[in-house]
């Protein structure tokens, strides 16, 4: 057993399947929507009145910065962390910044590449699972407007901005959570987590 295995175990080809597939739902149910993108929250179309030949641009690029921190992710070779006996804090504050118990020296750590691979794993991981998530909120979003479910729309003119911050900084947030809980569990399998092992 691989106990660096990512819980988003598939086949690069399908995890890029899914997000395409998710990508090109919500921008369908977009167009339903909102076919001149008046109410397109995008800030790339909100703040710089894009087309959707803009929003299409823009949508590639997004898919292939995200597939890119997939592979990114799944490249990784080893946990950055050998302090064995860590609980899951220990190892989370351990994970970025190494086994320095200074503060001061933890914060003025110049990492080494098994660091940074550990930096851009960790980033990998938060876009693709973020985006997933991003992708499902947003076509959630727009089914609701599209079938004018009015205690919804009520909430969303109430709250606007401020709830789709709020749900993009839970998105991010559970995303870092399920980062180091996945490359914990692959730590605990290495058998570190017992002292003297």
């Amino acid at each position: 057993m691989n106990p660096l295995k990512p819980i988003i175990n598939h086949q690069p080809l399908a995890v890029l399947s899914m997000i395409l597939g998710l990508r090109i739902a919500d921008l369908g149910i977009t167009y339903l929507v909102t076919p001149d993108l008046g109410m397109e929250w995008n800030p790339l179309v909100s703040q710089f009145n894009l087309p959707w030949a803009g929003l299409l641009l823009s949508q590639g690029l997004l898919v292939t910065a995200i597939f890119y921190g997939y592979l990114t992710y799944q490249r990784r070779v080893q946990l950055p962390v050998k302090t064995p006996g860590l609980n899951l804090l220990g190892f989370t504050l351990r994970y970025f910044n190494g086994d320095e118990p200074d503060w001061r020296r933890r914060m003025f750590f110049i990492p080494d590449r098994a660091y940074l691979r550990a930096h851009l794993a960790f980033l990998g991981f938060i876009i693709t699972v973020s985006a997933i998530k991003v992708s499902l909120f947003a076509i959630l979003h727009n089914l609701l407007i599209l079938v004018e479910y009015n205690a919804y729309l009520d909430f969303v003119l109430r709250f606007g901005h401020h709830y789709v911050l709020t749900v993009l900084l839970v998105i991010i947030a559970t995303s870092a959570m399920l980062f180091f809980i996945t490359e914990f569990l692959a730590y605990r399998a290495n058998g570190l987590d017992k002292v003297g092992g």
